[in-house]
């Protein structure tokens, strides 16, 4: 299936882009501070199709918490690591889905296999994560999901 293609290239630092990839993240997460900011964060919600209400939640603050935070103010090293686990979702989602729009459209809407919850609402965690990542994995594999 050809999938629409994510850029996060711009919003992440260099060796960030391979660990991606590659799914070496937690690589990224040992080995230095953060660089991301709330621009870095508003520009991937923007690329992702997500509400700054919904990054915020996603990466572990209140949209009104971002919304107060300057736009040079820098993140977290877990919100960044939250913003490279969230972009790596979205890139296999796309792929599965087929669009950015409508991995978006199941993200937001209630899963049966999730206890008709909204695979969005359980990306506050890493084990929401690794849930929502094997739900995909069943999909792109047609197992029921």
């Amino acid at each position: 299936m050809s999938a629409e293609v994510i850029h996060y290239e711009h919003i992440f630092d260099e060796e960030a882009v391979p660990a991606i990839e590659s799914g070496g993240i937690f690589i990224i997460y040992e080995s230095k501070r953060t660089s991301a900011t709330k621009a870095k964060l508003v520009k991937l919600a923007e690329e992702l199709g997500l509400s700054r209400e919904e990054i915020a939640m996603v990466v572990g603050m209140t949209g009104r918490n971002l919304q107060r935070y300057s736009s040079n103010r820098k993140l977290s090293q877990e919100q960044y690591t939250n913003m490279l686990l969230l972009t790596r979702l979205f890139i296999r989602g796309v792929d599965v889905f087929g669009s950015k729009e409508k991995f978006g459209r199941w993200l937001r809407k209630p899963v049966r296999s999730l206890g008709m919850q909204r695979p969005l609402e359980l990306l506050d965690s890493t084990i929401g994560y690794t849930v929502v990542e094997q739900t995909i994995g069943r999909i792109e594999h047609g197992v029921f999901a």
